[in-house]
């Protein structure tokens, strides 16, 4: 099915819309021309339909607006078709932000550079730049890329005691920051170790002294795709915790992350018996050895949430600043991807999860939800909450819940 969507359109544009559909083996389900009907359009799309638009200027103004509209369709489960090209038009936004002709012109110069192994931009940590804007390898920097590799790969250290073991080691990221779990696993991740330099879609191996051996990196491939697996238990966490992204500690501002605890006894019968206990905890303290401990039970957080939630205990906080702050970050992913510091693909995904709580339900919807809580799946749940709260501010005896504006 397909919906077009011109804001000037005209008769002759939708027979073009017509046989563009035609062409395709779409199915035509709606037709929309004014300027305001952008709204229903992307409200009428369902998974597996197809928005058609002249060009990416026809759902956004600005590359950020247009990449917030585009975006928004995309996670209704909806492609969005540029009708010239007949390709996505997340592509044409990433060229839209890159200033057209002139914008790939700088961009093709640049890959040329890329190509001779001259470095773009800041350099990775471990390297710095060197004669004939070459990488060289950092002294400082470059031992403890080493000294990662050896602890994660032969010492078979964990990436949060890694981070940890940094940290209480006074040895801090190149901005100065504490390590986290998720710096730690990018190091990991990154060939530029290998002496693999990759930009602009250009990859060149050998172009600059490697900092560990190709054993070691596969090596460290093989474990972190291992213990992240879906089949194990450490497969992602966020899933099981209604309150992921949303729940803050009050002393540090950090996130609060959750946290499973295994225990494991046998009976007196000698059978084996397990049990998992599920916490949130202050993520700067489980990943960075900052602030302290700060935990809460996950069962008693969420319902005392979801209790202040049904009893209207909430504050109110400014959605408007909210939508705000998400257009800047969805600004700069923009300014990454058309840099070539990320790929589309990350861009789609980042972007798509930075927009996730202005996708949801309807707040009507979501308020009704809460009188029925207990016959709610998981995800309904999560949706709710999503939908309805903007932070949960924890203390060790109390919390505040701010529901979006």
């Amino acid at each position: 099915m397909a919906i077009g969507y011109f804001p000037g359109g005209t008769d002759w544009d939708h027979q073009r819309f017509l046989a563009f559909c035609s062409q395709r083996g779409f199915v035509p389900k709606g037709w929309f021309t004014g300027e305001h009907n952008l709204e229903e359009a992307i409200t009428r799309l369902e998974e597996g339909d197809t928005l058609v638009v002249p060009s990416p200027h026809a759902i956004g103004s600005r590359p950020v607006a247009a990449a917030w509209n585009y975006l928004r369709a995309v996670a209704k489960g909806a492609q969005v078709i540029e009708m010239e090209r007949g390709e996505d038009v997340g592509l044409s936004i990433v060229a839209f932000a890159s200033t057209s002709s002139r914008g790939a012109k700088v961009r093709q110069a640049m890959a040329q550079r890329a190509l001779h192994s001259r470095v773009l931009g800041r350099s990775p940590f471990g390297y710095q730049v060197g004669p004939e804007n070459r990488l060289q390898v950092h002294p400082q920097e470059g031992e403890v890329v080493r000294l990662i590799f050896r602890l994660y790969v032969q010492e078979r250290m964990g990436l949060r005691r890694l981070a940890q073991h940094l940290n209480s080691q006074g040895i801090a990221t190149r901005s100065g920051r504490p390590w986290t779990v998720a710096a730690v696993r990018e190091l990991l991740r990154n060939r530029v170790y290998v002496g693999t330099y990759h930009r602009f879609g250009v990859r060149v191996p050998a172009s600059h002294p490697p900092l560990v051996s190709y054993d070691d990196y596969n090596r460290a491939q093989e474990l972190l795709t291992r213990r992240g697996g879906r089949g194990g238990r450490r497969q992602s966490q966020e899933v099981a915790f209604l309150l992921s992204g949303l729940a803050y500690c009050a002393y540090c501002q950090g996130r609060m992350v959750g946290v499973r605890r295994y225990q494991r006894w046998q009976r007196r019968d000698g059978l084996p018996q397990e049990n998992v206990y599920l916490y949130y905890q202050c993520g700067s303290r489980l990943n960075r050895s900052l602030c302290d401990y700060h935990t809460w039970r996950a069962h008693e957080l969420e319902g005392e949430v979801v209790r202040r939630l049904q009893a209207g205990e909430a504050e109110t906080g400014s959605g408007a600043q909210e939508r705000r702050t998400h257009l800047q970050r969805l600004e700069r992913l923009l300014r990454e991807v058309s840099q070539g510091l990320i790929s589309y693909q990350e861009w789609r995904q980042k972007g798509l999860s930075l927009i996730e709580p202005w996708l949801l339900m309807d707040e009507g919807i979501a308020r009704k939800m809460l009188a029925r809580w207990d016959e709610l799946t998981f995800s309904q749940k999560r949706q709710a909450l999503l939908r309805l709260v903007e932070r949960v501010d924890v203390w060790d005896d109390q919390i505040k819940v701010t529901v979006r504006g």
